[in-house]
């Protein structure tokens, strides 16, 4: 009879140890569950490997630590389910025995998080260009979104979200601009870029708006419409953080099956400078993009196309004042110098510039399968190369 107890558990995924038992999840089960800001998502590997990526929000405690089990009572009341991860699941196992022994309800994470990245779910990276004791909201990082591995076609693109370098417009720039990614091979990485976190300045008259008939109003390409210390030094900050994103998808092409040469850019707004910035700043082949792209977003800093720029396509609405004429005058920026470049200037359409309902009453809403058709014309969207 303890036999035939023992095989049900197991086979609705249940483990028992002295008495308790925890759940073993599949990645499927483990992401709905943790949807819920209630559960405590428990992270128990060593601090290098979670800095090599984990899922958001996780909270990190060694499971060697001898004192494992009370740094976990410090910080979980008894009452919070905790979801448990580790590399592939062995001690995330034993974890959730320890804990499920004290009364936690535990679950487990089958395979661990090479199971959840495996299966396409988000997870988190950060960069080394922010302080390690920053709080994880506020740090700069780089979420990584894959495709499923048999669609994979060695495409990644680096989301700089839009938000005027004050917030970041998430869901619309980057998890669902992903997810569209995701569904045609290509690998996204949503980039969490420094922000200007300082007090708007009071009294400060805009410079004029000027329409798409004036790009000469932006000598190389300057489109930035108010200059300041505090505003440029976080341009500079931002734009390393994207040149550290292009280095970090470099050095984990083959495991996360990405080509080498196939790496860029789509800035969105504010992030189409912030992408800008980092592809004319770049100064080595592991920080340069292989493309550009921005979508309603010109530069933020003068212009200096470099020598070996990338291909860029530019998508804007002709009726956005400053944006638009900025944009052109990025355009011509790009060739003057001999670079490749082609724009989209749409004449139609009105709301947030963001992916859309493709209902065929506006040009506007077609500049997302404008965008995959371009990078499959430049070849960025053909096997995977690990050059």
């Amino acid at each position: 009879m303890k036999k035939t107890i023992t095989l049900l558990m197991v086979a609705f995924g249940l483990n028992t140890v002295c008495g308790q038992t925890f759940e073993n999840m599949d990645v499927k089960e483990f992401a709905s569950l943790t949807a819920d800001s209630t559960v405590v998502v428990l992270d128990v590997r060593k601090a290098d490997e979670y800095t090599q990526g984990h899922i958001r929000g996780a909270v990190l405690i060694d499971q060697f630590n001898s004192d494992f089990v009370e740094q976990v009572k410090n910080k979980v009341p008894k009452d919070k389910t905790i979801a448990v991860y580790c590399r592939s699941g062995r001690r995330s196992a034993n974890a959730a025995t320890l804990l499920a022994n004290e009364g936690y309800k535990t679950v487990n994470l089958k395979g661990g998080i090479m199971a959840w990245m495996n299966e396409g779910q988000p997870f988190t990276y950060f960069l080394p260009t922010d302080d390690a004791s920053t709080e994880e909201d506020a740090r700069a990082a780089m979420e990584v979104y894959l495709p499923k591995k048999e669609m994979a076609n060695g495409c990644a693109v680096i989301l700089c979200p839009g938000g005027a370098m004050r917030w970041l417009s998430w869901e619309s720039d980057v998890v669902r601009m992903a997810s569209f990614l995701n569904e045609r091979g290509i690998a996204a990485m949503g980039l969490r870029y420094h922000l200007n976190k300082s007090p708007m300045r009071q009294g400060v008259k805009m410079p004029p708006m000027v329409d798409v008939t004036h790009p000469d109003h932006f000598p190389q390409a300057d489109a930035n419409p108010m200059h300041d210390t505090t505003g440029d030094s976080i341009l500079q900050l931002a734009k390393s953080d994207a040149m550290a994103a292009i280095r970090i998808v470099r050095e984990h092409a083959d495991q996360w099956n990405v080509g080498k040469d196939k790496i860029g850019f789509l800035g969105f707004s504010a992030g189409g400078g912030v992408a800008i910035a980092a592809t004319i700043s770049a100064t080595d082949d592991m920080e340069r993009p292989n493309f550009l792209s921005t979508n309603f977003g010109p530069s933020l800093m003068p212009v200096s196309v470099p020598v070996d720029a990338p291909p860029l396509l530019i998508m804007t609405r002709a009726d956005h004042p400053n944006v638009a004429a900025g944009l052109v005058a990025l355009f011509m920026e790009w060739k003057k110098s001999g670079a490749n470049a082609e724009m989209h200037i749409y004449g139609d359409g009105k709301g947030p510039y963001e992916l859309m309902p493709q209902t065929g009453e506006t040009t506007t809403e077609s500049w997302s399968s404008q965008l995959i058709q371009w990078l499959s014309a430049k070849g960025f969207l053909g096997s995977v190369s690990h050059q």
